[in-house]
């Protein structure tokens, strides 16, 4: 069976759960088309609306002197200098418990230093702490448009969703 992808979040092989009424934060709508659809006797491509994993937040994983300071996306580290740490994100729902992404979907971060004089982090996620000071590290991910059609688009200039996780890193001597 070959199979379309309607939008971002659509997957080739349905999840067994159907899209229903958004209420509790932890699916969100997506699509399974099947090229056609025998019940029905047609050879047009049929779209399946699907339930899939929400993943509408950015969390790190707590290890190597990580500490969750505040909300579940707001973390603290020490560093001493020279330092690295690799960092570790996943995603989660909208009841901070980890979500997996449904293939052909996966999860990519983004990580930006607000201050690459103390801290720089690569596009893997390692953090080199450079020199003394405070720094926070922006661990973003972005969360395709979840529209209901064909040809859907964030608004101009923008990717889809973009979710953050915050991390505060001081770096000492």
């Amino acid at each position: 069976m070959s199979w379309e992808s309607s939008k971002p979040s659509s997957t080739p092989s349905f999840t067994g759960v159907y899209a229903s009424q958004q209420t509790d934060g932890l699916t969100q709508n997506a699509d399974f088309v099947v090229p056609s659809f025998a019940p029905l006797n047609t050879q047009y491509p049929t779209a399946v609306p699907e339930a899939v994993p929400a993943a509408v937040r950015v969390q790190l994983t707590q290890n190597n002197g990580i500490v969750q300071t505040g909300s579940p996306q707001q973390y603290a580290v020490r560093l001493a200098l020279n330092g690295t740490l690799q960092l570790t994100p996943l995603r989660a729902n909208a009841l901070n418990q980890q979500t997996n992404a449904v293939l052909p979907n996966i999860f990519n971060f983004v990580y930006t230093s607000r201050n690459t004089t103390v801290c720089t982090v690569s596009q893997n996620g390692l953090v080199t702490a450079v020199g003394r000071g405070e720094v926070e590290i922006l661990i973003g991910a972005v969360r395709q448009v979840n529209a209901s059609f064909v040809g859907a688009t964030p608004p101009a200039g923008q990717t889809g969703c973009e979710e953050y996780a915050f991390l505060n890193v001081t770096v000492i001597a």
